[in-house]
């Protein structure tokens, strides 16, 4: 039989739609599962932080719920919004500072944070870590209290010493003041001291000025009248030399020696065989040890001077003294009341001398400059005086042989030489000098023979 096939319509454009449909509520509700499914999760994530900051009995607490009414209304001064941890957080840190005292907390309020969070991790309570800052707040507010009124205390210590610094201050400031009055007063004398030492010393100045023109004037005539004076001393002294000479020539022969022969004393005593003899001079008379006689027979000194012996003074007593025979003749030996000299000796006088020339004391004929020094230290050994030029004091002049006249060198000659030639003609210069004025002013003159004579001086006695 025959089977009827029905006509067939359009696209089943409903059943695509409901497909679509049903597809998209599949996907909406997968995601809608999902979006649940996170949710669930987020709200059990919630649920266990919820549970690690505070648990349902922390959060019915009194101080939490406040904490929680001023998310939207905050007290006076603090921002909206604020969450609990937040207001815990800045709690936490004001409580940081007020513990550790310090002005600047961020380092120390971080590491409490952190501990707080630590805490809170380690599943203890909100609550329990509050009341622990809470008991610290508490005691720490009671050390605050302590301290402010330690503080206080010591605010009124030191109200009570800066008043007592501000009564010293006082004190000080009124000595200082008096001190200052003092000073100023000091000063003022000071200034009248300055101002009258300047008037006087301006005065004194003149007066000195004037003083000074006196002296000078003062001086200048009293070196007129010196001057004067001089002049006058000249012409007497020229008068005194004239008369000088002329006594002297009236009263002796031009270069006499009758001063010198004149005997100091006598022999007291010889012992022959051991060449001593004993002198009627002593300590008393200003003889020493080794101070030399010229012996001369009681008849006198002859105009040579030459003796009979000579002696040399060994021991000194006080009345007397011990010699040693030095030299003698045998024809004509030293006799008891002979007489002794020498001519730079005298028990009362000290006798000037003028040396001048050379000398040949040693005996071998040849006669040296500084001979005239060792006879020199001779005269001054025996007791008489050395001077160096001759005036109206001299008693003797004692003329040695009498230096050559240095040759003159040539022009090319060296400043060595010219300088030895200028000494040894300043020598010969002196020389002539010393023997012109002596013939001027007619002192006993002796030569080198007739002095050495006339002393006792033997060449064999020099080491004496």
């Amino acid at each position: 039989m025959a089977r009827a096939v029905a006509q067939r319509s359009g696209p089943p454009y409903l059943l695509i739609v409901m497909v679509f449909l049903f597809l998209i509520a599949v996907t909406l509700a997968v995601l809608a599962y999902m979006d649940a499914d996170k949710a669930k999760k987020q709200i059990a994530k919630s649920d266990e932080t919820l549970k690690k900051l505070a648990g349902s009995d922390d959060l019915r607490d009194a101080k939490v719920q406040q904490l929680m009414s001023w998310h939207d209304d905050p007290p006076t001064g603090e921002p909206r919004g604020k969450s609990v941890v937040r207001r815990l957080q800045d709690q936490s840190k004001r409580l940081t500072e007020l513990i550790s005292g310090t002005g600047t907390y961020v380092e120390v309020a971080e590491t409490k944070t952190r501990e707080l969070f630590e805490k809170l991790d380690s599943q203890r309570g909100l609550t329990l870590e509050l009341e622990s800052l809470l008991g610290k707040y508490n005691d720490t507010s009671d050390q605050l209290r302590q301290a402010e009124q330690l503080l206080t205390d010591k605010d009124q210590q030191l109200a009570d010493k800066n008043e007592l610094v501000a009564q010293i201050r006082n004190d000080l400031q009124s000595k200082v003041d008096g001190l200052q009055q003092r000073v100023t007063e000091m000063d003022n004398q000071l200034q009248q001291a300055h101002d009258t030492y300047q008037s006087e010393l301006a005065q004194t100045q003149q007066d000195w000025e004037k003083l000074r023109q006196q002296l000078n004037q003062n001086i200048s005539e009293k070196n007129r009248n010196i001057t004067t004076l001089e002049d006058q001393k000249r012409r007497v002294e020229g008068q005194v030399r004239k008369l000088s000479k002329l006594l002297e020539e009236t009263t002796r022969p031009k270069g006499g020696t009758d001063v010198g022969r004149k005997p100091d004393g006598k022999i007291l005593k010889v012992l022959p065989q051991e060449d001593i003899c004993y002198i009627n001079l002593g300590a008393n008379d200003r003889v020493v040890p080794g101070l030399s006689f010229s012996v001369y027979p009681p008849t006198g000194i002859p105009e040579d001077a030459q003796g009979k012996a000579s002696l040399i003074v060994a021991n000194v007593g006080e009345t007397y003294s011990e010699c040693q025979i030095v030299q003698q003749k045998m024809s004509d030996p030293v006799m008891v009341d002979d007489l002794v000299a020498n001519l730079a000796f005298d028990p009362t006088l000290q006798y000037t001398f003028v040396i001048e020339g050379h000398f040949d004391l040693y005996g071998t004929g040849l006669a040296t400059e500084t001979g005239a020094k060792e006879v020199q230290t001779l005269i001054q050994r025996y007791g008489g005086k050395v001077a160096e030029e001759i005036d109206i004091k001299t008693d003797f002049v004692v003329l040695g042989t009498p230096p050559s006249p240095p040759p003159r060198p040539n022009e090319a000659a060296t400043p060595q030489e010219w300088q030895v030639y200028n000494d040894n003609l300043q020598i010969y210069d002196r020389y002539n000098q010393v023997k012109s004025m002596a013939d001027s002013m007619h002192p006993p003159i002796l030569n080198a023979n007739k002095f050495l004579a006339f002393i006792g001086y033997t060449p064999t006695g020099l080491g004496r």
